[in-house]
């Protein structure tokens, strides 16, 4: 039986920022932005009782939106992924 190839994702990525009943904050960006120089791919988790736009947090913080799903997003530094 032929194992299906599936696109690897990133799923083994653990989440490094968590945004709190707060919401989306200038110092949240700010990690964002400082964990990308670093990290260049990091996993952003938000409470489900707040409202987030991940286009616009990507947007906010200068990075690619690489993936979404559920409350978990996945933002790498724009210079690798275009």
């Amino acid at each position: 039986m032929e194992k299906k190839k599936t696109d690897p994702g990133f799923h083994d990525l653990k989440p490094t920022i968590w945004v709190g009943k707060q919401g989306m904050t200038e110092t949240i960006l700010d990690e964002i932005k400082s964990q990308i120089k670093v990290r260049k791919v990091i996993k952003v988790k938000w409470l489900s009782s707040i409202e987030i736009e991940p286009e616009s947090v990507a947007t906010q913080s200068r990075t690619k939106l690489l993936q979404v799903r559920g409350r978990t997003m996945v933002l790498g530094d724009p210079k690798l992924f275009q």
